[in-house]
């Protein structure tokens, strides 16, 4: 059995934001390939939500695409894009944005 500390320990490795620093994640699955997506958004857009993206996924089950479009969507970004991208970003932090149809 663990000491009380140590399982302490291992959930804050699980925090959110705490990925980058240890590297890539190893995405296996859709579900996994949206849900670091969603997370990317939240990291850049509104960190204080990176904690309820596991709840989010768990309640969208199956419908992770349809749940993206809807976080990209919240925030004005372009839900064909991958956000885990730093390249994805350029044109979104501008202050405008630059018009589709030039």
């Amino acid at each position: 059995e663990a000491p009380p500390g140590q399982s302490e320990k291992e959930e804050a490795k699980a925090e959110p934001g705490d990925e980058e620093a240890a590297g890539p994640i190893e995405v296996k699955t859709k579900e996994d390939m949206f849900r670091v997506q969603i997370e990317a958004i939240y990291r850049r857009r509104n960190p204080q939500k990176l904690g309820n993206v596991p709840k989010l996924m768990e309640k969208h089950k199956g419908q992770e695409a349809a749940l993206y479009v809807k976080v990209c969507r919240q925030y004005d970004l372009d839900p064909k894009k991958f956000y885990t991208d730093p390249k994805a970003w350029e044109d979104e932090d501008k202050d405008v944005k630059d018009d589709d149809d030039g």
